[in-house]
């Protein structure tokens, strides 16, 4: 018998290993990771369709607009980013549980939908741990700046919404910690 899909979020500040412990989940847990769609620019090695749907500013919109996204958001240097409704309804309906990777607002707009949503927030262990995360994937000075200066805001804003905060020092650690919260067990 197959257990109820579920959604999970892997919320966290920039540079917390988001998308470093979201692969390790999908890989021990066969999770459904949405393909977001964003108003930036690819970065080098990312794919259309395999990374992002990269979309211009005026179909993101329309998107928005159409109530096609389930959440989206503003991020930093004005990019939009957002995960398409009928993708993850559709991996619910065939009973595969949907892993999503996304800030604060994301967080407020799945958990208003889906309400039994299962939720941690990541957090570096440190600013210079989280500033080298930033400079090995590419972001570097002003922007790397401003998403630092966030940190302290968007923890704020995790632990007023009674957030479950995890710090990122040790990648097994972590992932077992999660695997607690989200009362998973470690499959593979």
């Amino acid at each position: 018998m197959q257990s109820p899909a579920n959604i999970f979020i892997v919320g966290g500040i920039s540079g917390s290993g988001k998308g470093t412990v979201c692969d390790k989940l999908v890989e021990r847990h066969g999770f459904v990771r949405p393909v977001s769609i964003t108003t930036r620019k690819p970065r080098e090695g990312e794919r259309f369709a395999a990374h992002y749907y990269f979309v211009n500013d005026e179909l993101f919109q329309w998107l928005a607009d159409t109530e096609q996204l389930l959440e989206h958001t503003l991020v930093w240097s004005g990019h939009h980013y957002g995960s398409l409704r009928l993708s993850v309804e559709q991996s619910l309906e065939q009973g595969r549980s949907v892993l999503f990777e996304v800030n604060i607002h994301g967080i407020k707009q799945i958990t208003a939908i889906f309400p039994q949503t299962k939720v941690i927030f990541l957090q570096a262990p440190s600013e210079a741990e989280q500033r080298l995360r930033l400079e090995l994937r590419g972001t570097v000075g002003e922007e790397q700046d401003e998403r630092v200066a966030g940190a302290a805001a968007e923890l704020e804003k995790a632990e007023a919404l009674g957030l479950k905060i995890v710090t990122n020092s040790d990648l097994s650690q972590t992932l077992e910690e999660i695997e607690g919260i989200f009362g998973i067990s470690k499959s593979k």
